[in-house]
Protein backbone atom coordinates (compact mmCIF):
# COMPACT_ATOMS: atom_id res chain seq x y z
CA UNK A 1 0.00 0.00 0.00
CA UNK A 2 1.49 3.44 -0.90
CA UNK A 3 1.49 6.50 0.88
CA UNK A 4 -1.44 8.34 -0.88
CA UNK A 5 -3.52 5.10 -0.43
CA UNK A 6 -3.05 5.02 3.52
CA UNK A 7 -4.15 8.46 3.59
CA UNK A 8 -6.78 7.80 1.87
CA UNK A 9 -7.96 4.91 3.88
CA UNK A 10 -6.86 6.73 7.34
CA UNK A 11 -9.37 9.30 6.24
CA UNK A 12 -12.18 7.10 6.50
CA UNK A 13 -10.99 5.26 9.56
CA UNK A 14 -10.52 8.64 11.16
CA UNK A 15 -13.90 9.93 10.46
CA UNK A 16 -15.89 6.69 11.75
CA UNK A 17 -13.57 6.73 14.99
CA UNK A 18 -14.62 10.54 15.37
CA UNK A 19 -18.35 10.12 14.77
CA UNK A 20 -17.94 7.84 17.87
CA UNK A 21 -15.27 9.86 20.05
CA UNK A 22 -17.49 13.44 19.79
CA UNK A 23 -20.27 11.01 20.44
CA UNK A 24 -18.96 10.23 23.84
CA UNK A 25 -17.41 13.30 24.30
CA UNK A 26 -21.35 14.72 24.54
CA UNK A 27 -20.01 16.96 20.91
CA UNK A 28 -22.96 15.57 19.41
CA UNK A 29 -22.67 18.12 16.24
CA UNK A 30 -19.34 17.47 15.35
CA UNK A 31 -20.35 13.90 15.79
CA UNK A 32 -23.37 14.54 13.85
CA UNK A 33 -20.78 15.97 11.20
CA UNK A 34 -18.48 13.08 10.50
CA UNK A 35 -21.32 10.37 10.70
CA UNK A 36 -22.63 12.22 7.52
CA UNK A 37 -19.05 12.73 5.86
CA UNK A 38 -18.67 8.73 6.88
CA UNK A 39 -21.99 8.15 5.14
CA UNK A 40 -21.27 10.24 2.14
CA UNK A 41 -17.85 9.51 1.15
CA UNK A 42 -15.75 6.49 3.10
CA UNK A 43 -16.43 4.59 -0.09
CA UNK A 44 -14.38 6.74 -1.78
CA UNK A 45 -11.40 6.99 0.34
CA UNK A 46 -11.98 2.57 1.73
CA UNK A 47 -13.88 0.67 -0.34
CA UNK A 48 -14.02 -2.15 2.42
CA UNK A 49 -16.14 -0.05 4.84
CA UNK A 50 -18.81 -1.11 2.37
CA UNK A 51 -20.76 -3.46 5.16
CA UNK A 52 -19.45 -1.15 8.22
CA UNK A 53 -21.15 1.75 6.82
CA UNK A 54 -24.02 -0.11 6.45
CA UNK A 55 -24.62 -1.43 9.78
CA UNK A 56 -22.62 -0.36 12.70
CA UNK A 57 -22.14 2.99 11.46
CA UNK A 58 -25.64 3.49 11.04
CA UNK A 59 -26.33 2.12 14.27
CA UNK A 60 -23.84 4.32 16.20
CA UNK A 61 -25.72 6.90 13.87
CA UNK A 62 -29.08 5.65 15.74
CA UNK A 63 -27.62 5.99 18.88
CA UNK A 64 -26.72 9.66 18.44
CA UNK A 65 -29.72 10.18 17.46
CA UNK A 66 -31.42 9.42 20.82
CA UNK A 67 -29.31 11.35 22.27
CA UNK A 68 -29.29 14.70 19.89
CA UNK A 69 -32.45 14.96 17.78
CA UNK A 70 -30.80 16.63 14.82
CA UNK A 71 -28.80 13.88 14.56
CA UNK A 72 -32.28 11.56 13.54
CA UNK A 73 -33.47 14.26 11.30
CA UNK A 74 -30.52 14.27 9.54
CA UNK A 75 -30.23 10.41 8.94
CA UNK A 76 -33.95 11.02 7.77
CA UNK A 77 -33.40 13.61 5.63
CA UNK A 78 -30.36 11.43 3.70
CA UNK A 79 -32.70 8.48 3.34
CA UNK A 80 -36.10 10.48 1.97
CA UNK A 81 -33.01 12.40 -0.13
CA UNK A 82 -32.06 9.04 -1.74
CA UNK A 83 -35.56 7.39 -1.77
CA UNK A 84 -36.92 10.27 -3.81
CA UNK A 85 -33.70 9.59 -6.09
CA UNK A 86 -35.06 6.02 -6.87
CA UNK A 87 -38.67 6.77 -6.98
CA UNK A 88 -37.27 8.99 -9.67
CA UNK A 89 -35.19 6.41 -11.74
CA UNK A 90 -31.72 6.49 -9.71
CA UNK A 91 -30.80 2.99 -11.72
CA UNK A 92 -28.47 2.28 -8.89
CA UNK A 93 -29.16 -0.59 -7.42
CA UNK A 94 -26.43 0.10 -4.03
CA UNK A 95 -28.76 3.22 -3.87
CA UNK A 96 -31.24 0.66 -2.92
CA UNK A 97 -29.35 -1.11 -0.44
CA UNK A 98 -28.41 1.75 0.95
CA UNK A 99 -31.97 2.63 1.61
CA UNK A 100 -32.80 -1.02 3.23
CA UNK A 101 -30.06 -0.23 5.75
CA UNK A 102 -30.85 3.20 6.52
CA UNK A 103 -34.71 2.62 7.08
CA UNK A 104 -33.52 -1.04 8.57
CA UNK A 105 -31.66 1.01 11.15
CA UNK A 106 -34.44 3.36 12.06
CA UNK A 107 -37.22 0.50 12.37
CA UNK A 108 -38.65 1.15 9.40
CA UNK A 109 -38.49 -1.92 7.23
CA UNK A 110 -42.58 -1.15 6.16
CA UNK A 111 -40.80 2.30 3.74
CA UNK A 112 -38.77 -0.52 1.85
CA UNK A 113 -41.22 -3.01 1.53
CA UNK A 114 -43.21 -0.50 -0.01
CA UNK A 115 -40.22 0.77 -2.59
CA UNK A 116 -39.74 -2.68 -3.10
CA UNK A 117 -43.52 -3.55 -3.87
CA UNK A 118 -43.80 0.14 -6.45
CA UNK A 119 -40.41 -1.86 -8.35
CA UNK A 120 -42.89 -5.08 -8.24
CA UNK A 121 -45.40 -2.90 -9.85
CA UNK A 122 -43.64 -0.69 -12.33
CA UNK A 123 -40.28 -2.57 -13.10
CA UNK A 124 -40.50 -6.20 -12.32
CA UNK A 125 -36.97 -7.16 -13.67
CA UNK A 126 -35.26 -4.68 -11.45
CA UNK A 127 -37.13 -5.84 -8.46
CA UNK A 128 -36.19 -9.34 -9.09
CA UNK A 129 -32.26 -8.19 -8.95
CA UNK A 130 -32.60 -6.07 -6.25
CA UNK A 131 -34.54 -8.39 -3.78
CA UNK A 132 -31.10 -9.98 -2.70
CA UNK A 133 -30.62 -6.80 -0.83
CA UNK A 134 -33.80 -6.89 1.10
CA UNK A 135 -33.64 -11.20 2.04
CA UNK A 136 -32.90 -10.58 5.08
CA UNK A 137 -35.86 -8.39 6.36
CA UNK A 138 -38.12 -10.17 4.13
CA UNK A 139 -37.57 -13.05 5.88
CA UNK A 140 -38.04 -11.76 9.40
CA UNK A 141 -40.74 -9.35 8.35
CA UNK A 142 -42.59 -10.43 5.03
CA UNK A 143 -42.41 -14.16 4.63
CA UNK A 144 -44.40 -14.08 1.79
CA UNK A 145 -42.63 -12.28 0.15
CA UNK A 146 -39.52 -14.24 1.20
CA UNK A 147 -41.05 -17.34 -0.31
CA UNK A 148 -42.09 -15.57 -3.64
CA UNK A 149 -38.54 -14.99 -4.41
CA UNK A 150 -36.57 -17.80 -2.30
CA UNK A 151 -36.84 -20.98 -3.82
CA UNK A 152 -33.74 -22.71 -2.64
CA UNK A 153 -34.24 -22.64 1.31
CA UNK A 154 -31.17 -24.91 2.14
CA UNK A 155 -29.12 -22.63 -0.14
CA UNK A 156 -30.68 -19.37 2.44
CA UNK A 157 -29.80 -21.12 5.43
CA UNK A 158 -25.83 -22.61 4.26
CA UNK A 159 -25.13 -18.93 3.89
CA UNK A 160 -26.37 -18.18 7.19
CA UNK A 161 -24.36 -20.97 8.57
CA UNK A 162 -21.13 -20.08 7.13
CA UNK A 163 -21.99 -16.53 8.66
CA UNK A 164 -22.69 -18.12 12.12
CA UNK A 165 -19.29 -19.96 11.57
CA UNK A 166 -17.29 -16.97 10.54
CA UNK A 167 -18.81 -14.71 13.26
CA UNK A 168 -17.81 -17.29 15.94
CA UNK A 169 -14.29 -17.55 14.68
CA UNK A 170 -13.82 -13.99 14.47
CA UNK A 171 -15.37 -13.73 18.68
CA UNK A 172 -13.44 -16.40 19.10
CA UNK A 173 -10.21 -14.74 17.73
CA UNK A 174 -10.89 -11.30 19.46
CA UNK A 175 -11.58 -12.77 23.00
CA UNK A 176 -8.02 -14.94 23.05
CA UNK A 177 -5.44 -12.58 23.99
CA UNK A 178 -7.89 -11.04 26.74
CA UNK A 179 -8.94 -14.02 28.66
CA UNK A 180 -7.00 -12.84 31.97
CA UNK A 181 -6.41 -9.23 31.44
CA UNK A 182 -9.85 -8.37 30.73
CA UNK A 183 -12.56 -10.85 31.61
CA UNK A 184 -15.36 -8.07 31.84
CA UNK A 185 -14.57 -7.75 27.69
CA UNK A 186 -14.57 -11.75 27.39
CA UNK A 187 -17.61 -12.01 29.70
CA UNK A 188 -19.78 -9.71 27.00
CA UNK A 189 -18.20 -11.28 23.73
CA UNK A 190 -19.95 -14.25 25.18
CA UNK A 191 -23.17 -12.71 25.54
CA UNK A 192 -23.08 -11.28 22.21
CA UNK A 193 -22.00 -15.11 20.69
CA UNK A 194 -24.98 -16.42 22.83
CA UNK A 195 -27.65 -14.03 21.22
CA UNK A 196 -26.06 -14.74 17.52
CA UNK A 197 -26.64 -18.64 18.48
CA UNK A 198 -30.45 -17.84 19.67
CA UNK A 199 -30.79 -16.14 16.11
CA UNK A 200 -28.94 -18.15 14.13
CA UNK A 201 -31.43 -21.47 15.77
CA UNK A 202 -34.49 -19.35 15.35
CA UNK A 203 -33.33 -18.80 11.71
CA UNK A 204 -32.84 -22.30 11.15
CA UNK A 205 -35.84 -23.01 12.92
CA UNK A 206 -38.18 -20.88 10.71
CA UNK A 207 -36.84 -22.28 7.33
CA UNK A 208 -37.83 -25.66 8.61
CA UNK A 209 -41.21 -24.31 9.03
CA UNK A 210 -41.18 -22.87 5.39
CA UNK A 211 -40.05 -26.19 3.56
CA UNK A 212 -42.88 -27.80 5.77
CA UNK A 213 -45.61 -25.36 4.58
CA UNK A 214 -44.75 -26.16 1.01
CA UNK A 215 -44.63 -29.83 1.25
CA UNK A 216 -40.90 -30.30 1.52
CA UNK A 217 -40.74 -32.43 4.45
CA UNK A 218 -37.46 -33.81 3.57
CA UNK A 219 -35.31 -30.67 3.14
CA UNK A 220 -36.94 -29.57 6.76
CA UNK A 221 -35.45 -32.54 8.17
CA UNK A 222 -31.93 -31.89 6.12
CA UNK A 223 -32.36 -28.14 7.39
CA UNK A 224 -32.60 -29.23 10.81
CA UNK A 225 -29.39 -31.54 10.89
CA UNK A 226 -27.41 -29.61 8.46
CA UNK A 227 -28.33 -26.73 11.85
CA UNK A 228 -27.80 -29.03 14.41
CA UNK A 229 -24.04 -29.76 12.83
CA UNK A 230 -23.13 -26.31 12.76
CA UNK A 231 -23.99 -25.86 16.42
CA UNK A 232 -21.65 -28.90 17.38
CA UNK A 233 -19.16 -27.45 15.54
CA UNK A 234 -19.78 -24.10 16.73
CA UNK A 235 -19.20 -25.00 20.63
CA UNK A 236 -16.32 -26.82 19.25
CA UNK A 237 -15.05 -23.39 18.12
CA UNK A 238 -16.24 -21.76 21.53
CA UNK A 239 -14.45 -24.37 23.68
Amino acid sequence: MNREEDQSRNSAEEAYSEARRFAREGVYDQALERHIWFHEHALEHQPSYYGVRLSFALGAWVELGEKYPPALAALKAVRDRDSARLYDGDPSDHLFHDIVALNHSMGDDRATFAMFKHFEDTAPSVASRRFRYLIDEAFESAPELFMKYVDDLETYLEATCEGHLSLNRSFQKAISGHREARPDFVEARKIQSERFDQAFLHTAAKLGEMAVARGQHEVATRISDRADAVQREVQTIQA
